[in-house]
């Protein structure tokens, strides 16, 4: 049932600001969405602040496209709803998207709130793992630790974050002592995602584990899924200043 989800997650700003991971703030992006046989998506949002916060959540497909899922009932690509002082709301997609839909989200407040993405992944009714994602802030240039070895796989979603030009996005694949063994250059349309496990990147791979350098000629967010047998795990890049 991971692969499904992986499958997917192959297959996440014109603002000024945006959040860093647990700080509030009125800008999010989720570089992956997923929903469909067996896996959902689960938006966190939190106000901590003294007044009502108004929240719009957009969803898009890897070209950019509204994305339109089942959340709570509702069928739409854009959701809209007023968040009290002190209030929260969870909001969960159906995980009934047939076929399997991927994409990415920003969510955005006219007021700071607290905003986290939950996947979740289940086989014959039963939860099999979740993990947290916290938003990632818009860069050009960022690390991640990846690691393909003794079981574990490791894949990587990129969205562009402009709606009006296209980027690329220089991947450089770099060993523990710090030597570069491969390259290679994507371009990603406006608002577009890209999703790819480490051995579709770089062919012929074998066993690795290092950094993956991302480097773009515009803002971009990013999050790595990792996959240890039935544990699925995710972590941002981290800012190259």
């Amino acid at each position: 049932m991971f692969r499904i989800l992986c499958t997917a997650f192959l297959g996440a700003i014109l603002a000024s600001a945006t959040a860093v991971a647990g700080i509030p703030s009125r800008f999010f992006d989720f570089a992956h969405v997923v929903d469909g046989e067996g896996a959902r998506t689960f938006f966190l949002v939190m106000n901590k602040g003294t007044d009502s916060a108004h929240v719009t959540l957009t969803l898009m497909k890897n070209d950019g496209s509204p994305l339109t899922l089942d959340i709570d009932g509702t069928s739409t690509s854009t959701f809209e709803f007023d968040l009290p002082a002190g209030g929260s709301r969870r909001m969960a997609s159906s995980g009934a998207s047939s076929p399997l839909a991927s994409g990415w989200a920003q969510l955005r407040a006219d007021h700071e709130v607290g905003a986290q993405e939950l996947f979740q992944i289940s086989s014959g009714g039963k939860v099999g793992t979740t993990a947290a994602v916290e938003s990632f802030s818009p860069v050009t240039a960022a690390d991640g630790f990846v690691e393909q070895e003794g079981g574990t796989r490791t894949g990587i979603a990129i969205s562009n974050l402009s709606d009006v030009g296209a980027i690329n996005v220089r991947l450089r694949l770099i060993d523990e002592s710090g030597q570069e063994l491969r390259a290679v250059t994507i371009e990603l349309g406006p608002s577009n995602k890209v999703a790819k496990f480490l051995d579709e990147l770089f062919s012929d791979l074998g066993d690795f584990r290092g950094t993956l350098r991302i480097e773009a000629s515009g803002p971009f967010s990013a999050v790595i899924l990792q996959q240890t047998g039935v544990v699925l795990g995710t972590l941002p890049p981290l800012e190259i200043f």
